[in-house]
This record gives structure tokens, C-alpha cells and sequence, in this order.
């Protein structure tokens, strides 16, 4: 804030004032380049003042990185007076002060200087026939200011930054205001850092068998320049059944969870960040885990599925009443490869590297699970 007095001992008005804009998320205010950011430039004439201020004017030049065609007038206030937009982009108007004012007339015009990037604001008390400036330095429309808010007027709008943003960068807003003919006086300048905001998380591989009890554990990102982790919740499946919350919501990033015997468990995790961005639900699970221990020729739930080759090279065919699905993964549980089908399905195998891995196969019953073995190639 500032204030200015004009010299000699002329009557005039003086003003402290500033401007607030969004307060964003922690300590940097953090916004998204997709939010309405609403801009207030306050002044006020001070109590010591001698003269009620009859023009006040605002110049708000506007950075590069701000999206003009998003402009919109949204407030204008004095003393007890609230005047509301709807978000036009220029206002050119009046209004009747009343008797408290010497039946003095408002002139108020305000807009968007698209050449020198700049919204602009003129209030001047004018005589209500002719139209014309008043020049009785008592009559103006903000008086020094009391404990009631007398003195005190603001200006509101809205904009939003372009879409051209890069993440991390300080959007910076001030503004210039003058009383009557004093010197210019410059707000602060209110800045805000553009987040890219993205909420993305995943529960980590686990074992393809565990026991009752286990340990999951999951981790998140906020993005390259984002708000910070506010927390997660964390979804289990259980024999395909739907998911359901498991943990509703928490800033740890484990937690023991309890199963039973011969039941499949299918992960994924959701975070939620500071300002309010949550993660969309992924298409699939991030970890996957049965309780218990399957040999290599047993198979869960239903006998007569066959897998075969086993051990194999280039395929393996997946034979059984009711099979649905075919997934793939490696002995920590990462998905490798998945097929759908009705009875019979054929995985090509070639590319993957020789080892043991986990076929889950999902059928009207339930699910099976074995190992099957990839075997380096004859050729």
C-alpha cells in the first residue's frame, strides 16, 4: 500500500491502496491455467483526508500470459453502494448518488484496452443535467473515510490465463491509481504460479502369492510443477468382484491389509491434490495377489482348465469350460499380456523372455491361477 497528498496546502484526497487476486493453493498460490482467477482493486480515502476524492481512476496493465477474451466486469463498490455486473467486457453507465451526495450523478466507464493490454476504470462525479465533471472539491462521491467504510471502494473482474501457459510460470498483476490529480500511485503486485495439476498415483507390484496379511504400499505424483499431495484412497477388488474403498482417505502410503485364503486381490490407488485436482479411476487394477500358494500344475479354483504347453516357447493355449479372459503377468505381479475369448485361447509368448510366470484365467466360476514356464528357445 501507498499513499500520496498533493504538495502545498490545496484541499485534495490521498489513498492507500491494493490489489488481491486468487489465493491458489500453499504459500506460492498455486492455480490452474483453466481457473477463473477474480481480481479485487481496493482503494480508499483515508480518514486524515480533506476532501472527498470526485474522480478515481485505474489503470491495470495486464500480462502477456493472461487470455483478454476471458475478461469480464464483475463489481464495482463504494462506502454502502454495490453496483453488479454480468461480466461485460466494457461498461459505460451512471447512477443517481442521492441526496447524501447533493443529488450528484456516478459516471462509470470501464473496460479492456486491447492495444496496451490493460483493463481501465473511470469514476467521476458529474452533475446529473449537464454531465460534466464536478469541480466543488467537497462534492465528490468517496469521502474521507470512518469506522462505517465511508472512504472505501474496490473494482472486481474475472479472467483467466491462456491456455498457452507453461507450468511454473509467476502471472504477476498491479495496478495504477490515481485520486483527482495526485500522482500515480502503484499497488502491489499480486502474483500466482501455474500449476499443471496432475493427480497421478499407483499401487506398487505385489507378490503373485501372499498370506492373510500383507503390506500394500502406493505412491503419487503431483506433476512437473504442482500443489503438493494432499492424500489418497485406496480400492480393492476381490475375486472380480467390484471395488470397493478400502481406505477412504489418508496421507500414508501403506497400510496391512487383511484377505482370505484362495481369494484373488486387485489393486489401484487415487490421489488427491492440494488444490482440489483428483486422479481419474484407471481402467484397470495396479497390483494383483492371491492369498495362499499355487504349484505349478495346481490350479485354484477349477480342475479341468489346461494349460499347455507347460513348460513352452513361442504359445501357450489356455483350454476350459467358460474361460473368459487370459492375463499374463511376471512373478511380481506386473500385467504382460492379456486376451479375451470363450473356451480356447491362444497367447502368443514369443516375445517374452524365458522364465516363470503367473496365467490367471477368469472363467464362470471364479478364477484359476498357474505358473507356467517359458523356456529358452530349440531354435
Amino acid at each position: 500500500s501507498g499513499s500520496s497528498k498533493s504538495s502545498g496546502e490545496k484541499t485534495s484526497s490521498w489513498d492507500p491502496n491494493e490489489i488481491v487476486g486468487p489465493q491458489g493453493v500453499t504459500s506460492v498460490r498455486y492455480v490452474d491455467k483453466t481457473d477463473e482467477l477474480i481480481y479485487t482493486i481496493y482503494f480508499e480515502n483515508l480518514e486524515t483526508a480533506s476532501a472527498p476524492a470526485i474522480t478515481v481512476s485505474i489503470d491495470n496493465p495486464l500480462d502477456s500470459m493472461f487470455r483478454l477474451q476471458e475478461f469480464g466486469i464483475l463489481e464495482i463498490g463504494f462506502g454502502d453502494t454495490s453496483i453488479r455486473f454480468n461480466g461485460e467486457n466494457r461498461v459505460d453507465t451512471r447512477i443517481a448518488l442521492g441526496p447524501a451526495y447533493n443529488n450528484a450523478a456516478l459516471s462509470i466507464v470501464a473496460g479492456l484496452n486491447t492495444v496496451n493490454r490493460a483493463s481501465f476504470w473511470e469514476l467521476t462525479t458529474i452533475d446529473p443535467v449537464t454531465g460534466n465533471r464536478l469541480n466543488n472539491p467537497f462534492s465528490g462521491f468517496l469521502p474521507p473515510n470512518d469506522s462505517s467504510g465511508i472512504g472505501e471502494g474496490y473494482v472486481r473482474y474475472r479472467i483467466k490465463a491462456s491456455p498457452q501457459t507453461p507450468a511454473g510460470y509467476e502471472l504477476p498483476n498491479m495496478a495504477d491509481i490515481i485520486f483527482d490529480q495526485n500522482k500515480i500511485i502503484s499497488t502491489n503486485t499480486w502474483s500466482n504460479v501455474i500449476s499443471d495439476g496432475r493427480a497421478l498415483s499407483h499401487v506398487e507390484p505385489l507378490p503373485p502369492y501372499s498370506d492373510d496379511k500383507f503390506v500394500v504400499s502406493w505412491e503419487g505424483s503431483d506433476g512437473d510443477v504442482g500443489p503438493g499431495i494432499k492424500g489418497y484412497e485406496v480400492y480393492v477388488s476381490d475375486n472380480d468382484g467390484p471395488y470397493q474403498k478400502w481406505v477412504n482417505f489418508t496421507t500414508d502410503t501403506s497400510a496391512v491389509f487383511t484377505g482370505q485364503t484362495d481369494h484373488v486381490y486387485r489393486f489401484y490407488s487415487i490421489c488427491i491434490l492440494n488444490d482440489g485436482e483428483k486422479e481419474e479411476v484407471p481402467d484397470g487394477y495396479d497390483a494383483i495377489t492371491t492369498i495362499g500358494n499355487v504349484g505349478i500344475e495346481q490350479v485354484v479354483t477349477n480342475p479341468e482348465i489346461l494349460v499347455y504347453p507347460n513348460p513352452g516357447e513361442q504359445e501357450v493355449f489356455v483350454l476350459g469350460k467358460g474361460i473368459t479372459e487370459v492375463v499374463i503377468t511376471n512373478m511380481q505381479g506386473a500385467q504382460i499380456a492379456q486376451k479375451e475369448g470363450d473356451g480356447l485361447i491362444r497367447m502368443n509368448t514369443e516375445a517374452l523372455a524365458p522364465g516363470v510366470y503367473i496365467i490367471r484365467i477368469h472363467h464362470a466360476g471364479g478364477t484359476a491361477s498357474r505358473r507356467w514356464l517359458k523356456q529358452v528357445s530349440s531354435d
